[in-house]
């Protein structure tokens, strides 16, 4: 049991949002009834048509989303997902946000000082690190976002659609860098991808959404092989 860092059961969430039941007419359940358990050391990638619940899924690990009904157990001390830029105050410089950001990802204050001058090398800024964020390119705040989440080490790491941001230079280093990472037998990571190709080369177990629920989940080249053939209609 040490070794499982989530369960979900029965899990369900609902569409309950005013706007949307008057455009549908009733809630929506992006899932109902799902059941879940991941280990440490796992590398799970996630796959489904687009709106399958993928991204729903995620934001449930991160605790971003609570279940309207189920339960989820999170073992982990640490959960962070790498693509993200929230919690950057536009105001404060770059340099000033790594604090702020790298302590919502629940770093201690003598890691970011140990790391900053690492996370600013990563982000390629250079002068500008000492600029407000609200001067910043979407890029140049995704790069930042990036760079801290990647030296938060994580117990478990979330990625969602695209592991590469910014320009295509950094798009190939932030790629090559997670997979640098995943490739730690004792990191957990959760991977939500349209590229078969990434989650077969760097998942050890797969799981496949289709319409709110798991349609299959296990093997790698079996899982994906099935989904392939599903979409292309085969």
């Amino acid at each position: 049991m040490d070794d499982v860092l989530y369960e979900l059961s029965r899990v369900g969430v609902a569409y309950r949002h005013a706007s949307f039941i008057a455009s549908h007419g009733a809630e929506k359940w992006a899932f109902r009834n799902l059941d879940l358990r991941i280990s440490r050391g796992e590398t799970i990638g996630v796959i489904g048509r687009n709106g399958a619940g993928k991204s729903t899924l995620l934001r449930l690990l991160a605790g971003i989303l609570v279940p309207d009904e189920g339960e989820v157990v999170c073992r982990a001390k640490r959960v962070t997902m790498l693509s993200i830029g929230a919690g950057f105050d536009s105001y404060l410089t770059g340099r000033e946000n790594i604090g702020l950001n790298g302590r919502l990802l629940g770093m201690p204050s003598r890691q970011i000082a140990s790391v900053r001058d690492d996370i600013i090398a990563l982000s390629g800024l250079g002068d500008a690190i000492g600029m407000p964020v609200r001067t910043y390119s979407t890029g140049m705040r995704a790069r930042l976002g990036f760079a801290i989440a990647y030296y938060a080490n994580p117990e478990v790491l979330l990625l969602d659609e695209n592991i590469g941001v910014g320009d295509i230079e950094f798009q190939r280093k932030s790629a090559e860098l997670i997979k640098e990472k995943l490739a730690s037998e004792s990191q957990t990571a959760i991977l939500v991808s349209h590229s078969v190709a990434l989650i077969r080369e760097i998942c050890s177990r797969v799981i496949w959404i289709e319409d709110g629920s798991i349609k299959e989940s296990g093997d790698v080249v079996s899982v994906t092989g099935n989904y392939l053939r599903a979409v292309n209609g085969r």
